[in-house]
Parts: structure tokens; C-alpha cells; sequence
């Protein structure tokens, strides 16, 4: 009889362990939506969020104004079905941006996490680089897979 409330115990010890590891997982889902403002914080997550939202119509309000800015068509287009599943999968981590006048620099952390229950995810860091165009602030070029480089400003080089 003692054996029996000993290995009950252990069971519901067992059991609340699990509850609680289960709520704790959940609850600290990172909560996405788009922020106020108009830093380049603000922007960068606010692109992010309309992409994985299928948003493309708000997501190309946020690029920089160049010969290759697509609209919202193209830029469904230029972003493969692939790549846009795979922007819903990611982890974002948007650091502090370090702003020089014109132009501004936001860390971006893409964790790219694994297939099984044992990998761990593995993550790399970049930079998106926004300017500022009429008194906002623009994306001028985002990390893969947010970013098709047929965007991307044309450098013309002077000898």
C-alpha cells in the first residue's frame, strides 16, 4: 500500500512537471504584431510582420525608393512560395539600430530552427541598412529570405 502512494506521488509530480513545462512553452511564444513609430526599429519589424502576414502590399510601403523597388506584385512574385513559407518559420530578433544621419543600421538575428526535437536551432547575424527618404525611414536592403537582391540599388562605380 506505501509502494502504491509512493509511485502515485511520482506520477502526479511527473504530471505537473509536464503542465507546467507545456504552459511555460506557450505562454512565452514571442507575441508578434506590428509597433508604433517610425524608427528603424519599428520598420524593420513592421516589414517582417506584414510579410509573414502575406501583407505585400504594406510590406513594399516600407522599402527605399529606387530604380529596382518592386510593388507588391513583383515583390510576391520575386519572393519564392518557398521562401515565404520558410519567413513564417523564422525567428526574428531585431536588436537596437545605430543611426548616422541619413542612414541607420539594425541588428537582425534569423534563427533558423530544426527539424527535429533534438536539433538546435542555429541562428546568423545581419544588418539591415535603411535610409532615410522624405523624412521617413526606409529599408534600402534586408537579410535572405526577407530580401530579393534584384531590389537592391545599382552601385554605379566612378573611376
Amino acid at each position: 500500500m506505501r509502494t502504491d502512494r509512493f509511485l502515485l506521488g511520482i506520477l502526479i509530480a511527473t504530471g505537473l512537471l509536464v503542465l507546467t513545462a507545456l504552459i511555460v512553452f506557450f505562454l512565452r511564444q514571442p507575441h508578434e504584431g506590428y509597433l508604433e513609430g517610425g524608427g528603424p526599429r519599428e520598420v524593420v519589424n513592421n516589414y517582417v510582420v506584414a510579410l509573414r502576414l502575406g501583407d505585400f502590399e504594406r510590406a513594399a510601403g516600407f522599402l527605399a525608393r529606387n530604380a529596382n523597388t518592386p510593388d507588391a506584385r513583383k515583390m510576391q512574385a520575386d519572393l519564392a512560395m518557398g521562401q515565404t513559407q520558410q519567413i513564417r518559420r523564422l525567428v526574428v530578433e531585431i536588436g537596437e539600430p545605430t543611426t548616422q544621419e541619413e542612414e541607420a543600421w539594425v541588428p537582425v538575428k534569423v534563427i533558423f530552427p530544426g527539424f527535429k526535437l533534438v536539433d538546435n536551432p542555429s541562428g546568423t547575424s545581419f544588418t539591415a541598412l535603411l535610409a532615410r527618404q522624405n523624412g521617413e525611414w526606409r529599408i534600402r536592403e534586408m537579410p535572405y529570405p526577407f530580401w530579393s537582391y534584384a531590389w537592391s540599388d545599382p552601385v554605379i562605380f566612378k573611376e
